[in-house]
């Protein structure tokens, strides 16, 4: 018992106690043991690629203000000089601040400039359709007809639509592709909506108008003296009764109006719908005036009356 007390007091004197601050002290390095043991479990260090990647990137990131710097770090201290280094620090900054809101200028320009043309009032809308080759035609249509007629046409321009393309009704069975089928829905929606006052175009064309009773009777426009004087290049529709109706005229000997596809000769019509009707007459005998002697498709057609004597 003795021994033990001896024990006691002996380990009471060599004992020290904590203070608060050790006591912190340990925790703190258990806690950073801990984390340094996790992290060194969790990480996994980068490959050469990855490691090449990222300094790819950190080069691509580089300053750009202090590569323009560069740039024209050489250049001479002149006014000039001052000038292209202020010019190449804005463009390489603020470019986006002028090139946008330009786009976005020009497009509102050219939207009011077309709604503006689509709606300003014309004396004569012109189409011209199945034909690769219109340059000349819109030149004579647009510039010649209105020097030649005395038509004002600043204030009232004419319009010449072409590109169209409309397929032979024979083959209208067989598959028609997206662009001719958009073609003539854009035709169709034109004819009524009156923007079509004249139109030169294949023979079937005017034929498949004609039976609805879309095209213009000559009779209706010329007198008999213009149209006998004319007869020889006169197209006439067959209707179901056999009974022919001149709805338009040959104008394959006009050369500004160029080669029409297929070798078909090309025929010049109106529509009942048309805007402007009495701007019809005028145009079609200035067109009329424009060719040759008579229509070459008719002259092949037409029996050499010398020969069978």
């Amino acid at each position: 018992m003795s021994n033990n007390k001896k024990k006691n007091k002996k380990n009471n004197g060599t004992v020290k106690k904590r203070t608060v601050k050790q006591n912190k002290d340990i925790k703190a390095e258990s806690f950073k043991e801990e984390n340094k043991v996790s992290a060194k479990s969790e990480f996994v260090a980068p490959d050469e690629e990855e490691i090449l990647e990222i300094k790819e990137a950190r080069i691509k990131d580089f300053d750009k203000k202090e590569e323009v710097e560069l740039k024209s770090r050489d250049w001479p201290d002149t006014p000039w000089f001052n000038f292209l280094r202020k010019l190449e620090f804005f463009w390489e900054y603020y470019k986006w601040f002028v090139i946008i809101p330009v786009i976005v200028i020009t497009i509102i320009v050219i939207f009011v400039t077309t709604y503006i043309d689509e709606n300003s009032e014309k004396s004569l809308e012109v189409s011209i359709m199945n034909t690769s080759n219109v340059f000349d035609a819109i030149a004579a249509i647009e510039k010649d007809y209105p020097a030649e007629t005395g038509i004002e046409a600043d204030k009232y321009p004419i319009r010449v639509e072409y590109n169209f393309s409309y397929p032979n009704n024979i083959e209208m069975a067989a598959t028609v592709d997206d662009s001719s089928m958009a073609s003539m829905t854009k035709f169709n929606t034109m004819v009524m909506a009156g923007r079509v006052d004249v139109v030169f175009t294949s023979p079937w064309v005017a034929d498949i108008y004609s039976e609805s009773d879309a095209t213009r009777d000559l009779r209706e426009i010329f007198d008999e003296g213009f149209l006998k004087e004319h007869e020889s290049r006169i197209y006439r529709y067959i209707a179901d009764d056999y009974s022919e109706i001149p709805v338009g005229f040959y104008v394959d000997d006009c050369e500004f109006l160029g080669e029409f596809t297929d070798d078909v000769p090309p025929v010049m019509a109106s529509f009942d719908s048309a805007t402007h009707p009495d701007a019809v007459k005028p145009f079609m005998e200035w067109v009329l005036s424009k060719c040759t002697e008579g229509s070459d498709y008719v002259k092949k057609q037409t029996p050499d009356e010398s020969a069978s004597e």
